[in-house]
């Protein structure tokens, strides 16, 4: 909300402009967002992924960064999106995780990360025509790991025990394996959330098999997995 001006001394109007302004761009630009992706965005054919992260500027020329004093409280939630998602659904994503988050009295800190996964798959004719389009998004999701490995050492550096990891469908490959290169640094993060993961919950403990039963057959009796 922007301050009513009215008739006061130089330096408390000059004040009160510069704190609208910071204001706007706060209510404008509440989250970071950090990408791999190309310069001009990733084609819907999908791209290499930048080896390090840099702070995307689409949208907003000088970008968004919270400063150490920022009001926000020093817990952090990283954000990695997943399959089949343009740059303004990228966005939408970060944001709508964001307000929810907040809706539920979070008042931490956000950064999403951006990956140049392949996107424009809205029916099964488009998947049929695309038969590897599911495994290609994937393959870039492992190689788009070790730039997120390195946001997340940045943050554990500056806000040790306060950083929070939450990833949906594909993008649970690229938080994964973020998470092994982090471990071999012998760092770890304070949490994980993963949402409709595509990665089998078996990968991280190896003994679920035998607390969950699942069987594909229809009608068959539930039985163990092998």
């Amino acid at each position: 909300m922007f301050p009513c001006l009215s008739i006061c001394p130089r330096d408390r109007f000059t004040r009160s402009i510069t704190g609208a302004r910071e204001n706007h761009r706060r209510i404008c630009a509440t989250d970071e967002r950090w990408t791999v992706d190309p310069p001009n965005g990733a084609p819907s054919t999908g791209a290499d992924p930048l080896p390090q992260a840099t702070i995307a500027t689409r949208g907003s020329p000088s970008g968004f960064t919270y400063n150490l004093d920022d009001p926000e409280e020093k817990t952090y939630i990283a954000f990695v999106h997943g399959w089949n998602t343009s740059s303004d659904e990228k966005d939408a994503f970060a944001e709508t995780s964001f307000k929810r988050l907040w809706w539920q009295g979070y008042k931490g800190r956000f950064r999403a990360f951006y990956w140049p996964k392949n996107w424009g798959f809205n029916d099964l004719t488009d998947i049929a025509a695309h038969l590897r389009a599911f495994d290609s998004g994937e393959f870039v999701a492992w190689r788009s790991a070790p730039a997120l490995t390195g946001l997340l050492h940045q943050l554990n550096s500056a806000y040790p025990g306060k950083v929070c990891l939450m990833a949906h469908t594909h993008g649970n490959v690229v938080a994964g394996e973020a998470l092994r290169l982090l471990d071999r640094q012998k760092e770890k993060i304070n949490s994980d959330a993963e949402c409709q993961s595509e990665v089998s919950v078996a990968a991280y403990d190896a003994n679920v098999a035998a607390r969950w039963q699942l069987d594909f057959v229809l009608g068959a009796p539930l039985s163990p997995c092998p």
